[in-house]
């Protein structure tokens, strides 16, 4: 069974897309009605190796990095990948886990597709594992819901209750998925409930 959802994200050097050099990626294949449970999901999680001619580190943003908390940090210090060998493994999870029925959520379509996109077209890829049209803004659906691009606290919510830091690649999927789940299932209303609760 293919998934319903795939969510990705990137952590980059750069807020500017094209050719910025990448930390790591994450992404979250799974169905609608195993998200609470957040069983049978598939992840993907890489951390980059810093050889990548030709990508660009923006000094404001290695600054910025460099004032995060460890545990943000370690992130980092996993086993790393050949920028050119993440292509390959892309494919395969996107071969074995979405068909073009499946939804691809980024928040934002201006930043994450592009990073992806520009390394396959920099490794001779002019096609990336799925079509165009599948694509969805996680803002753009938080936005409709709740007026606002995320619910609000709910980075201090899931903290709390799942330990989940911004700017984890992996813990964002997880957080924004999680924000999506709330919303088209209708369970807005009863989260934030339970973040006036949980967050004080």
């Amino acid at each position: 069974m293919f998934a319903d959802f795939l969510v990705f994200d990137f952590e980059t050097f750069s807020t500017i897309g094209w050719d910025c050099k990448v930390l790591s990626f994450s992404a979250i294949a799974g169905n609608w009605d195993d998200v609470e449970s957040y069983s049978n999901m598939k992840e993907l999680n890489i951390v980059f190796d810093s050889n990548q001619p030709g990508r660009i580190a923006d000094p404001i943003t290695v600054k910025w990095w460099k004032g995060q908390s460890d545990e943000v940090k370690n992130q980092f210090r996993k086993p790393k990948t050949v920028i050119k060998d993440f292509i390959q493994i892309f494919d395969q999870f996107c071969h074995e886990n979405i068909d073009n029925k499946t939804k691809i959520y980024c928040r934002g379509l201006d930043f994450d597709p592009v990073v992806l996109k520009s390394i396959y077209y920099q490794h001779g890829r002019t096609e990336i594992p799925y079509n165009f049209n599948m694509l969805r803004d996680i803002r753009t659906v938080l936005d409709d819901y709740t007026g606002l691009t995320y619910i609000p606290k709910f980075r201090e919510y899931v903290e709390k209750k799942y330990g989940w830091k911004e700017h984890i690649s992996i813990d964002d999927c997880k957080r924004d998925l999680l924000q999506l789940h709330i919303c088209l299932s209708d369970k807005l209303e009863n989260t934030l409930n339970d973040i006036k609760l949980t967050v004080v």
